[in-house]
């Protein structure tokens, strides 16, 4: 098993951030596609062994509505309240909308949660880094052994999930605006069909 030393960790995380920016600067990348490679790319036992990463991200719909991204490492597209997360839903929800973090390093703290694990860290996915505002989702990390989380890790995974949301945003956004330029690019060549076919009546 590997494991990592604090500087290692850094080192990985950088190389992980680095390699999902390559991504996202490739044409008609999706979010799914995103959060799909994440699930490939993300080292294994990081950033302590027997770690496991989901990913929950909460939606523009109305109602919103929060999908699982990634659970337990694998790419998904479930509802949180239909996933193995789901006892600890109110946590996560907490989490989102800004009222807290969890980390928690004892089997007794996670069950009070809603999880079967020893060790537990939830952290928002922020747009704006430090700041308890524009938050469109979570991490999920837990580990079976009790005492498996340094602050640190916190520390790091929060740094990831910071980045991954402006990734997110910035997909998001270069989707609207390729529609917009679309529907923009169909309009005025409606336009100047008409005002041809116009011409052409006025001379007939």
């Amino acid at each position: 098993m590997i494991t990592y030393t604090t500087k290692q960790k850094w080192e990985e995380a950088a190389k992980l951030v680095d390699r999902l920016q390559d991504l996202v600067e490739k044409k008609e990348m999706t979010t799914e596609n995103l959060i799909g490679k994440l699930a490939e790319i993300f080292p294994p036992n990081f950033p302590v062994e027997g770690a496991s990463l989901s990913v929950i991200y909460k939606t523009h719909l109305t109602p919103i509505e929060y999908k699982i991204l990634i659970e337990n490492r694998k790419s998904s597209n479930k509802r949180l309240e239909d996933s193995a997360l789901k006892n600890g839903e109110k946590f996560i929800k907490e989490v989102i909308v800004g009222l807290t973090s969890v980390f928690e390093t004892s089997k007794a703290s996670c069950a009070e949660k809603g999880f079967d694990c020893g060790s537990l860290i939830i952290i928002p996915m922020r747009l704006e880094p430090k700041s308890q505002k524009r938050i469109i989702g979570a991490f999920v990390v837990t580990v079976e052994s009790e005492g498996s989380f340094k602050e640190e890790d916190r520390d790091i995974l929060d740094r990831i999930s910071d980045r991954v949301a402006i990734f997110i945003r910035y997909i998001d956004n270069l989707i609207r605006s390729r529609i917009t330029q679309r529907f923009f690019n169909t309009l005025t060549s409606n336009i100047s069909t008409f005002e041809h076919e116009g011409f052409k009546y006025q001379h007939f």
